[in-house]
């Protein structure tokens, strides 16, 4: 669709673009359909028992019902709880740059003329249903809870896989969601040095205060309700390890069908390189250890070299050749978690962030043989390159890999657990317990510190009379200057905004300052430059503020900056709207030369 929306000068709807591309796929499905069955049999049989269809059953309630019950979104107004508030805002504004606006070429909503850097895809198909005609609550919704289910499946595939037993394919899912720490030693030892009673749940989440910038990657369910393209990229991961680890060998004939099967898997996970960059480097690294094996390695060839070549090619579409702004290039920083790179510092650093999962992972691992070992090494690769790099200068995605390298422990460490509960030895079967609570405890406890900060809700309105003017009355690629002070994307009808709200900078790389800087230079400018500087940036509208009814998490209305009230002042832009809180004024079209 992108591809399509470029290339074609008559600017199609991104309906028109939809259709298209699902008529591609489905006759796709068709041609590979009629291909050969059977080398893709992981399972190694037909048919599921009761037991393994209740499982993925509970999984997929659980999916769907975690996704559509914590978020509300109708057609006037987004309410969440507010722990999860961070990125929605700026994710809806995502989708409704595509199904309310007209983003082609792909640029971020708030820095119009800027590469987009964030992981957009996931949310360019949540604004192709909206677009189709599906409300918000189902286009954001829906590919949330088909990414969580989807993933969580695979993760009791693999433990089931390694261990050929039911009760690790359960427990890994546990294990994954509710991971290894240390850090309820801290809320343990805080709580009881101050002299109070032990409440049933912190009042806040658990958060690493030795590292400046993993403050929030431990607790995992909030990393996948709030960051709705990761699962996703998790579920890539887990399928291309499946059909390198559990698949028949390559044929040494060159007439061996299945080799096609493996580059088209390599060739979707490059194309999803804005759909997760970082997932995608970790897919490549949790693959690299299959490498040492004769067995594996053509298979996992045939995976990352189309993987590398389609993804570089995407990146490089949708980010105007900006690679150096992407996972593609990333920057080494030995030891960039930690203020201190003390060996003895970067031991408790670990121990804080993974507990004993580790531990137990690699025991397990070597009970369950070569696929067991794979995937600590993957683990340990992933969890080694968290120390090592980072993906851009200012905005480290540790918890990405962070959660990457629990996902692969969390597997192999399920059938160690899961060996011990199910044990006819009654001191195993303890100890099984107690292994199992040590491993799952501050998850837990992080997990009723987050239900109790659920039940604080933040509401923010996607509908307002201005933005309704603007979405009847403006084109869809309309360029508006509006800078707020608030925490809220200050567009929310889909059009790009010149200059966004300050909670987009974050360390995330987000040139904020650097167009504050830009807008103080051009109000200091005489009418006729200033309506010049405006035109050359591609600026169509002015607008003091399009996001009066929209209230930050400290309750105060978000507020223009001075500067573009200075700008709106100004006599030779148009005014062609006003209410009492915002005044939206043209730009004059450059006279052509």
């Amino acid at each position: 669709m992108q591809g399509l929306a470029v290339s074609i000068p008559l600017s199609p709807s991104l309906v028109w673009c939809a259709w298209i591309v699902l008529g591609f796929l489905l006759l796709l499905s068709l041609v590979i359909g009629k291909h050969p069955t059977g080398h893709l049999n992981v399972s190694g049989r037909a048919e599921l028992s009761w037991a393994e269809v209740l499982l993925v059953s509970v999984i997929w309630v659980m999916a769907f019902g975690l996704t559509f019950g914590i978020t509300a979104l109708g057609p006037e107004e987004v309410s969440l709880p507010q722990n999860l508030s961070f990125d929605h805002s700026s994710h809806v504004a995502l989708i409704r740059s595509f199904s309310a606006g007209y983003n082609f070429p792909t640029e971020y909503p708030f820095f119009a003329g800027r590469p987009i850097q964030y992981h957009f895809l996931f949310y360019f198909g949540g604004g192709t249903l909206e677009a189709l005609g599906a409300p918000l609550s189902i286009a954001l919704n829906l590919p949330s809870a088909l990414a969580l289910g989807s993933f969580l499946s695979l993760v009791s595939f693999c433990a089931w896989r390694i261990s050929n037993s039911l009760w690790a394919a359960g427990i890994a899912i546990v294990l994954c969601l509710f991971r290894s720490s240390l850090s309820w030693v801290d809320w343990l030892s805080a709580t009881l040095g101050s002299g109070h009673q032990l409440p049933a749940a912190p009042r806040t989440p658990f958060v690493f205060g030795v590292t400046p910038y993993e403050i929030w990657g431990i607790y995992s369910p909030q990393v996948y309700l709030n960051q709705r393209h990761l699962p996703y990229g998790f579920a890539w991961m887990l399928l291309a390890l499946i059909a390198c680890l559990w698949t028949p060998p390559l044929s040494a004939g060159q007439r061996d069908r299945s080799r096609w099967s493996y580059g088209f898997l390599g060739l979707l996970l490059g194309l999803g390189a804005y759909w997760n960059g970082s997932a995608l480097i970790a897919t490549l690294l949790a693959l690299s250890p299959l490498t040492l094996y004769k067995r594996y390695r053509g298979k996992v060839l045939l995976i990352i070299l189309p993987a590398l070549a389609s993804g570089v090619i995407i990146t490089s579409l949708v980010t105007h050749g900006a690679l150096h702004s992407t996972p593609f290039h990333p920057t080494v920083r030995f030891g960039f978690l930690l203020d201190s790179r003390a060996p003895l510092d970067v031991l408790i650093y670990f121990l804080w962030l993974f507990g004993i999962l580790p531990l137990f992972a690699l025991i397990a691992g070597r009970r369950r043989g070569q696929e067991g070992m794979l995937f600590w090494f993957g683990g340990a690769i992933l969890v080694a390159f968290i120390f090592s790099c980072q993906i851009s200068e200012s905005a480290p995605q540790g918890h990405k890999f962070i959660n990457a390298g629990t996902i692969m422990w969390s597997i192999v460490s399920a059938a160690l657990v899961a060996a011990l509960l199910t044990s006819l030895k009654p001191w195993k079967r303890l100890s099984g317990q107690f292994i199992f609570l040590i491993l799952t405890l501050s998850g837990v406890i992080d997990a009723c510190s987050l239900f109790r900060l659920a039940s604080k809700t933040h509401s923010y309105h996607l509908s307002s009379p201005a933005a309704r003017w603007i979405a009847q009355n403006t084109p869809r690629n309309s360029v508006f200057l509006s800078a707020s002070r608030g925490e809220q994307p200050p567009l929310v009808a889909g059009r790009r905004v010149f200059i966004g709200p300050k909670a987009l900078v974050s360390g995330a790389g987000y040139p904020y300052e650097e167009r504050v800087l830009w807008l103080k230079e051009v109000a200091t400018l005489d009418h006729a430059k200033q309506v010049e500087e405006l035109q050359r940036e591609g600026i169509s509208y002015v607008a003091t503020d399009v996001c009066e009814l929209v209230t930050g998490l400290d309750g105060e209305t978000c507020r223009t900056l001075p500067e573009v009230d200075v700008l709106a002042s100004n006599p030779l832009l148009k005014k062609v709207y006003e209410d009492s809180s915002t005044q939206i004024l043209t730009v004059p079209v450059p006279e052509s030369r």
